[in-house]
């Protein structure tokens, strides 16, 4: 069955010749304007050469304009071509021989590190993650922040920023998978599953949170913020939680869109897990993505590449902007054996130009089985480009011998250009 989990590519970028311009079509006015030009101010942006010819850059290219330019363009991460026309691929790396030692197991208090959101902030990077003891009742599982200046070796900050409701509230039992992100005025958004007790582990709602600092988080007094669908609402997807959040702001519309698992609730969805999505003006107030009956739709389900018996779907988005202005969407696949449990066991990509509609770019960039001590699950993905490179934490976990073995923990992976 696992054979579908092959590693192929997704989208990616570079520099690339551009070729000889069009030839600009000069009349003697144009010509005069050039010979007089003391400067590139003669032209507008997106425009080069004597004639002010305009550039042909596509998808985030950044022409060379001017008087002086020569009309070449270059390519944002994820494209490549004269005119950065063409998609590239990434080939990843293997899959890591141990997790990052900051975030791995600790058998003395049952710890599990888990649900990496990382941001990039001037030189380093920061993460916000959730750790705690899911299993017992020790620790409750809180979000905790950790800092790095390569985005591998991580100090983490010994108190925890968000932890567990009041008792009787909504999240009162555990608050967990962090996603952060950065709106247009550089106020932080906290966007978090929450677990009420007595609820069960799979009982989850959204809650939200902002800060000016990224360390200390006002809760949203309208939490929980999105909730599984309700009466009169008839969505069948939604009606089974609604968590895991991974969002994103775009500058382009200033909105803040975020994407969620949830399950669903016929017949013909039930255990089936797909991806949901709703934006937010503010931030705090959501409108989802609706079918033409006004049910909520998912903008990302179960594909060809996990069509066979046993595969329930997909959980655990996390979505970032490449330079190009595509929405980047990275996920894990969940299998289900007799149609009992739940089974996070692989991470894959998928792609999508106005952020609703996606194509499938790598069903398996890490896998369970990939390395010895990945045999059961890799959970809670997040990626990021920087400098060039895409860069993808995840958790991943071992089958449980003994505290002693259990080696559990995030990963880092990288993926690089190849272009064609």
């Amino acid at each position: 069955m696992l054979a579908v989990l092959s590693a192929t590519a997704i989208a990616c970028g570079g520099t690339s010749d551009p070729g000889p311009p069009d030839a600009p079509q000069d009349t003697p006015a144009n010509e005069t304007l050039a010979r007089d030009a003391p400067d590139d101010r003669m032209c507008e942006r997106d425009e080069f050469g004597p004639s002010c010819t305009p550039c042909r850059c596509e998808n985030g290219g950044e022409c060379s304009d001017g008087a002086s330019g020569d009309g070449s363009c270059t390519c944002p991460l994820l494209r490549s071509g004269p005119a950065c026309e063409q998609r590239c691929d990434l080939a990843w790396g293997d899959a890591p021989d141990a997790p990052i030692e900051a975030f791995a197991f600790n058998p003395e208090r049952a710890l599990i590190a888990n649900d990496p959101s990382v941001l990039v902030e001037g030189t380093g990077f920061r993460m916000w993650f959730s750790l705690g003891e899911p299993l017992t009742d020790g620790i409750p599982v809180r979000i905790h922040e950790a800092r790095s200046n390569d985005g591998e070796r991580w100090t983490v900050l010994p108190t925890p920023q968000l932890s567990p409701g009041a008792p009787g509230a909504w999240d009162d039992q555990a608050v967990e998978t962090p996603s952060v992100l950065r709106d247009g005025e550089g106020r932080y958004h906290l966007y978090y599953s929450g677990r009420r007790r007595g609820d069960g582990l799979a009982i989850l709602s959204i809650g939200h949170a902002t800060s000016d600092d990224g360390v200390t988080w006002v809760r949203d007094p309208a939490n929980p913020i999105i909730q599984t669908a309700a009466a009169p609402e008839r969505s069948d997807w939604g009606q089974f939680t609604a968590a895991e959040p991974g969002a994103l702001y775009n500058p382009r519309d200033g909105k803040i869109h975020l994407y969620y698992a949830s399950a669903g609730g016929s017949a013909e969805h039930a255990g089936d897990f797909a991806i949901l999505y709703a934006t937010s003006d503010d931030g705090s107030r959501f409108e989802h993505h609706r079918d033409a009956d006004g049910n909520r739709e998912p903008v990302w389900s179960l594909q060809l590449s996990y069509a066979g018996a046993g595969f329930r779907g997909y959980s655990g988005p996390s979505v970032t902007l490449g330079a190009d202005g595509a929405t980047h969407l990275v996920h894990t696949v969940v299998f289900n054996p007799g149609d009992a449990g739940f089974e996070q066991i692989a991470i894959a990509s998928a792609r999508s130009e106005d952020g609703i509609r996606f194509e499938e770019r790598a069903p398996s960039i890490l896998a369970r089985g990939d390395a010895p001590w990945i045999d059961r699950a890799v959970i809670g993905p997040h990626l990021r480009f920087h400098e060039g490179r895409a860069l993808l934490w995840a958790m991943a976990e071992p089958t449980l011998v003994s505290f002693d073995e259990f080696t559990q923990g995030i990963v880092r992976i990288v993926g690089d250009a190849v272009c064609p």
